[in-house]
């Protein structure tokens, strides 16, 4: 059947759906004798639908499975890019799922693989499905499936490979287990959690129910799907995903919410209404419209004209299905009891027909099971000043007993708690106005991006923000409404790359927080930091650490020092010492955050994890390399685990690992690890994301070291495109990409250009950060090796003394890497003695921070050599050239450039020891390889060839 067909048959039966009776029966006919192939197989179709068979939800995949099923399954024993498919799991709408393993054997790994059905192949079709797969790349959270490979297969089908969920649907799971009431609450708050995620991420799922929600053998959930996820954030897909076309079927209707029946926008209501039937039915197995709707009409009927039931009202309906109580522990009248009340209220506020009077968000929702779960008042419960007093009196009968006992003024006592609830209902009034809102504006704004709205235009995050952003003006007469929304919009501006958009949106959301009466003291915490981050980005690091100190202050004073949220503060303030290269500050505040995650039970959550990274960073940037090594491997292995292999994160930490390697002198694993994680981040990041930038020009540095000129040269260009790109070239990050050019080009032999290109980056580093920043630092460094390089000592001398003047500023590499060139100018200069006591200093460091047999003291060995070689001690210099070169004679068999040069320098200190032949030698050895990395005109290779005669 061609794909023209499909769709007809499709068309065709969604219309015949929306018919009754006779009328059907003639369009049915006029249809089979207009197209007499498609005719029985529409029959087929509307009769399985009559009897409610499941399977045809979604007519046209459940007919190709049956298909599949009667012709056998061409796909199993494909091998479709990495993968082999071995069996199907399932059909869906956009095609069906198999269960596929690795052919290329790098690795052992099982994955789910989903492929479009050939005859669903058309425009549409494959815009949805491409959408799936960018959305799925974006969303990295650890209850959400992970995207692992995507691409198309031979014949231009599209497919995506998944983490493969080892799980049972989360109905099933709970049942299975027999969890009680507040355990499954507590799992079903992790699925909100994912939710929101995605919310946050201008993703609507639109398709929550229990099949795409599965709990691993950890009791995790795992949410799936996102084929008809709503993506308001066209730049990464662009097309318009035509979702409301007649005859496409896009949601599950026991799920589904009155809006996406009625064929309106959605938002993140939408899904938030799902979550309130997916409740109702972990708590009770039923719907929350009971056993009599059937068929696809009498449900979407059911969901927009009758209102649901009270879960406790259901279960006591159902006093003869003993299995109910049994799967929960308890029995059915100690079950019903336990939803009555405020387990009622939370599900029933999701289910509200309205949008706008539902929770206004997954995490407000996830808050409020969360009161429950801690007898605190929920919002859903309104305001009964009686409940919250014995909510009150719950949480804390040992106090309100004692006092009593002790004061026999109950005046006084109800005076106090009096006040006490009062001040708790008026916040609890101000946050539920707020969110509600809130809601309602971002509803606004997720409805500008429907179809209806944008009428074919693509419509970006971008879009959304600047909208947003010229509506908020609008709001001046309600400050607190304009503050919050502000604040969440600038953290949107900063997550896309525009900081100088979010600054002053945050700056100004702080101003109006701090003057609010009365202060919401961790709201203004979370503004700070955001503000912090904005920062941070661009590179302006006194004003982030010094907002994050004061969020830290403010959080200590609120909730106590043994609580995540400062653990998490701790952080980031340590991320941020880190960029201003106080390394031992930020270890030690990173050591005390992760100290504080596993306190709590946190060892292995995601924030631990980022702190486990930021102190690999640490002890790699204070030259504790074998202490940084081994933290990076456990913490690469535990993030795979935990946040999967495609997590923006664990590409982030398998650089930060590589540039590790690179400074321990292993090149090629390096190399292997960067061209990994650059290859997993473009499929991760839009083109344009810094990351990816930052990846490329630490891949360069390695080709570079390597020998690989050309290829180095172009990977820095390449990274320098990326940044310009993405972030403008006002910025901390093209001042390093430039940086990078300049590197190359030194190493090159191209000193006047390198000079200009280091000489505009320090001219950025400047402006952007002063003459003390962590940039400039490096750079002079840089420029005080080129001039040494053009045997200009003097002027070397003084910019490697500027670069030292903030030593604090660099790692420890790079600092070994400064006094070492200066060593070297200054013995140029003739002040041996000088010299010498640098030369003895950086010895002693360099073993102790690299050991004794690193490559990379294959270049201090070398100027140790050439300095005691000019100084006039032979015998001290043919000592230090021996030991560089025996560190060099194994690289030279890599053809690496630096231990090249450094038999050249061995080769003349033989020379001058009147042993002609040795030296010939080593200079034919170097000479090969510098002319295969430099060519035959480079300065250095001619000194080499002067030297042998040719």
């Amino acid at each position: 059947m061609t794909s023209d067909a499909w769709h007809k048959l499709e068309t065709a039966f969604a219309r015949a759906l929306s018919l009754q009776g006779e009328q059907r029966e003639i369009f049915v006919a006029e249809f089979a004798a207009a197209e007499p192939a498609l005719g029985a197989e529409l029959r087929r179709l509307l009769s399985a639908d009559g009897d409610a068979d499941a399977e045809l939800v979604d007519p046209i995949a459940a007919t190709a499975a049956s298909l599949a099923r009667e012709r056998g399954d061409p796909w199993v024993g494909r091998v479709i890019g990495a993968w082999t498919i071995t069996r199907r799991l399932a059909g869906g709408g956009m095609g069906a799922v198999f269960l596929a393993e690795r052919s290329d054997h790098q690795y052992e790994q099982a994955a789910a693989l989903k492929v479009m059905a050939a005859q669903l192949v058309a425009p549409e079709a494959i815009g949805r499905f491409k959408s799936e797969r960018q959305i799925l790349a974006n969303l990295n959270h650890p209850f959400i499936a992970k995207l692992i490979d995507g691409g198309s297969t031979d014949e231009g089908v599209p497919y995506l490979v998944m983490e493969y969920i080892d799980g049972m649907p989360i109905d099933q799971y709970c049942d299975g287990k027999r969890l009680r009431v507040a355990e499954r609450v507590a799992l079903f708050r992790k699925v909100c959690e994912a939710v929101d995620y995605a919310h946050r991420n201008l993703v609507v799922h639109r398709d929550l129910k229990p099949s795409n929600i599965l709990v691993d053998a950890q009791g995790n959930p795992r949410l799936l799907d996102f084929g008809i996820a709503k993506l308001i954030e066209a730049d990464s897909a662009r097309h318009t995903v035509a979702m409301t076309r007649e005859g496409t079927r896009v949601m599950t209707p026991e799920y589904a919410s009155p809006e996406q029946v009625r064929g309106q926008p959605v938002s993140v209501a939408t899904d938030v209404y799902s979550l309130g039937v997916l409740l109702f039915r972990l708590l009770t197995g039923q719907s929350p419209y009971g056993a009599n709707p059937t068929t696809p009409l009498e449900i979407a009927r059911a969901i927009v004209e009758l209102d649901p039931r009270r879960p406790s009202t259901a279960v006591s309906l159902t006093g003869s299905d003993a299995q109910v109580g049994e799967h929960r522990r308890v029995s059915l009248d100690v079950l019903r009891r336990a939803l009555l009340g405020d387990l009622d209220n939370i599900i029933l506020k999701s289910l509200q027909k309205d949008p706008e009077r539902r929770y206004p968000t997954a995490e407000a929702l996830a808050a409020d099971l969360r009161r429950y779960l801690a007898n605190e008042p929920v919002q859903a419960r309104g305001d009964d000043w009686l409940y919250k007093g014995r909510k009150f009196t719950i949480r804390h009968w040992r106090g309100v007993t004692m006092t009593t006992l002790a004061l026999v003024g109950s005046a006084a006592i109800a005076g106090y708690y009096t006040k006490r609830l009062t001040d708790e209902r008026d916040r609890a009034n101000l946050a539920a106005s707020q969110a509600a809102q809130v809601s309602g504006f971002l509803s606004r704004l997720f409805d500008s991006a429907s179809a209806f709205a944008s009428k074919g235009e693509a419509i970006t995050a971008f879009d959304l923000l600047e909208q947003g952003s010229r509506d908020i003006e609008q709001l001046r007469e309600q400050p607190q409404l304009q503050a919050e929304l502000q604040r969440i919009m600038g953290t949107s501006y900063t997550s896309l790359g525009f900081t100088t958009r979010s600054t002053p949106m945050l700056e100004a959301a702080l101003a109006t927080k701090e003057a609010a009466t009365p202060r919401d003291e961790l709201s203004i915490a979370e503004t700070l930091e955001n503000l912090s981050e904005a920062y941070r980005q661009q590179g302006q690091l006194e004003p982030a650490e010094s907002y994050l100190r004061r969020a830290l202050a403010v959080r200590e004073a609120e909730l106590g020092e043994n609580d995540a949220l400062i653990a998490h503060t701790q952080a980031r303030i340590g991320a941020v010492l880190h960029d201003r290269r106080d390394y031992d500050g930020a270890l030690a505040i990173e050591k005390q955050a992760l100290e504080t995650f596993i306190a709590l039970g946190l060892g292995e959550d995601p924030a631990a994890i980022d702190v486990r990274g930021n102190l690999c960073n640490s002890l790699d940037s204070l030259g504790r390399y074998d202490e940084a090594a081994a933290m990076f491997a456990e913490t690469i292995a535990l993030s795979r685990r935990i946040e999967g292999e495609m997590d923006p994160n664990t590409l982030i930490r398998m650089a930060n690992y590589g540039l590790l390697m690179t400074r321990q002198g292993r090149l090629d694993e390096a190399l292997q690890q960067f061209d990994v994680a650059l290859e997993r981040g473009r499929k991760v990041w839009p083109e344009d994301n810094d990351n990816l930038a930052f990846m490329a020009s630490s891949r360069a540095a390695v080709l570079k070291r390597m020998g690989h000129m050309s290829d180095a040269l172009a990977g820095y260009e390449e990274a320098a495109r990326i940044t310009r790109k993405g972030l403008g070239e006002h910025n901390a990050r093209y001042s390093m990409r430039l940086r990078g050019l300049g590197t190359v080009l030194l190493d090159m032999g191209r000193y006047q250009q390198a000079d200009a290109m280091l000489q505009r980056a320090l001219q950025l580093a400047i402006e952007l950060q002063g003459e003390d920043g962590p940039q400039a630092a490096q750079l002079w460094m840089f420029l005080g090796m080129s001039s040494r390089e053009q045997q200009r000592p003097a002027q070397a001398e003084a910019y490697l003394r500027k670069s030292l003047a903030h030593a604090n500023r660099m790692t420890k590499y790079n600092q070994l890497n400064a006094r070492s060139t200066l060593a070297a100018a200054i013995s140029a200069q003739g002040r041996y003695s000088e010299a010498e006591q640098l030369v003895q200093q950086l010895l002693g460091e360099m073993i102790a921070v690299n050991g004794e047999n690193s490559p990379v003291n294959i270049p201090f060995l070398s100027m140790a050599g050439v300095h005691y070689r000019r100084a006039g001690n032979l015998q001290r210099a043919l000592e230090m050239g021996e030991r560089a070169y025996r560190l060099a004679e194994p690289e030279m068999a890599k053809a690496r450039w630096v231990a090249a040069l450094a038999v050249a320098d061995y080769a003349d200190t033989l020379r001058e020891a009147r042993r002609p032949n040795d030296a010939e030698r080593l200079y034919r050895e170097a000479h090969v390889v510098l002319v295969r990395t430099f060519g035959a005109k480079d300065p250095r290779t001619r000194r080499i060839a002067a030297q042998l005669g040719v």
